[in-house]
């Protein structure tokens, strides 16, 4: 199921990762490197509120695959109202926060931090339409819709960027796609599925915010490891070097950019299986095949063609950038498989998944505090964090199967 899957969200999302890929080339093309470093921090940060965005996911995902079908019209009500009340707490907490992202950003414009902030008003509404598709297994809309979010959010930084509105305009293209994936998300998923409201609510079991606490420390973990790097980068080294490091690690991603499309797939189904183990000991063998051939053909071409993959995507500006690709494409490589791992053991409920993701993010960062004297030393810290993960992590998935082989 995981390659029938993941075929058909490959098929549509090809095109929208592609465009995704462009809006970071496109601004890279319009700003200069430290303008740049200062719009990867924010999509960097951005990063991080989707950590409450896919813990939210994966909590709707979790809460419908164990529910009854007929149980679905009073839980929308409910999911509703819950979504409402964490846009609006999350967004006023966002805003008390200025202070030290101003510090750590050195940000002078703080209209900029204001439209980046609106961002999250036009978060969570989508996530829980986008989530019941997910958990219905119906990729191919999911992805459609994604798709038109790519295409939006192109056309409206493009626009911005022509216009000389520089980080301005790409934080505000992408605060306005936001708004326009809330509306089309919303549209569509009710259109598809034929949902319909029940006045009567259903109250959300304690075994929702169990499994999202574990969900929110897990993927705030794994955000950490490709965003954390970025923004120490920024308040350690100057301007221009944090700049190079932003470009490299937008080339190097894109290795987990393909293998996302694993990953969108991954969570769902083995959380629908996990009562079917030889389903779910399939399906993971299936993920971690792919995943592991997207790595291996990634590290191909980053170590052979460096300077030729930053020529073509990049300014010359950026070309000292070209020597990092090998090591942060094997950055991306061990980080595509420990997120897969963690999201197997998240959807079977260990909070094993929860422990590892959070001491491995923890390594990163004190590794990078304690050396980030060169870009060098910093990827090294990151491929070493990330590797322990691994191992740790592996360790227990195969025991998983293992145990439940027996």
């Amino acid at each position: 199921m995981i390659l029938k899957a993941s075929l058909i969200v490959f098929s549509v999302s090809l095109v929208g990762n592609f465009l995704g890929y462009i809006f970071h080339l496109i601004t890279g093309r319009f700003l200069s490197p430290d303008q740049y470093s200062l719009l990867e921090s924010f999509i960097a940060l951005d990063y991080f509120l989707a950590v409450l965005i896919a813990t939210f996911s994966f909590s709707i995902i979790n809460q419908i695959n164990s529910s009854k079908p007929s149980q679905l019209p009073q839980l929308i009500p409910t999911l509703e109202k819950l979504s409402l009340k964490i846009t609006v707490i999350f967004w006023l907490i966002f805003l008390l926060l200025f202070p030290p992202i101003k510090h750590l950003l050195h940000l002078t414009n703080p209209f900029i931090f204001l439209i980046f902030s609106l961002k999250i008003l036009f978060s969570f509404f989508p996530t829980l339409y986008l989530s019941i598709l997910k958990a219905k297994l119906r990729f191919l809309n999911f992805s459609l819709i994604g798709l038109i979010s790519s295409f939006v959010r192109i056309i409206i930084t493009t626009v911005f960027l022509f216009l000389g509105w520089q980080v301005f305009g790409a934080i505000a293209g992408m605060t306005i796609t936001g708004l326009v994936t809330a509306f089309t998300s919303c549209f569509f998923t009710k259109k598809i599925l034929k949902l319909k409201k029940s006045s009567l609510q259903k109250s959300l079991p304690k075994s929702f915010w169990r499994f999202s606490l574990l969900a929110l420390i897990t993927q705030l973990s794994l955000t950490s490891l490709y965003s954390s790097d970025i923004l120490l980068t920024r308040y350690y080294l100057p301007s221009f070097s944090a700049g190079i490091y932003s470009a490299a690690s937008v080339m190097g991603k894109i290795i987990f950019f393909v293998s996302a499309i694993i990953l969108t797939v991954s969570f769902p189904i083995f959380n629908q299986q996990k009562q079917s183990l030889i389903k779910l000991k399939s399906s993971f063998l299936q993920a971690f095949s792919l995943i592991t051939i997207v790595s291996l053909t990634g590290l191909l071409v980053y170590q052979f063609f460096p300077d030729l993959i930053t020529q073509l995507l990049y300014r010359s500006a950026y070309s000292p950038a070209a020597v990092f690709l090998p090591q942060f494409a094997l950055f991306m490589a061990i980080f595509a498989l420990f997120n897969l791992i963690i999201q197997f053991l998240l959807a079977t409920h260990q909070k094993i998944a929860g422990i590892i993701a959070f001491s491995t993010a923890l390594l990163q960062i004190f590794l990078i505090i304690l050396h980030h004297s060169s870009l060098t030393l910093i990827i090294r810290n990151s491929i070493i964090s990330t590797s322990l993960g691994l191992l740790f992590s592996l360790w227990f998935a195969i025991k998983t199967i293992h145990v439940k082989k027996a």
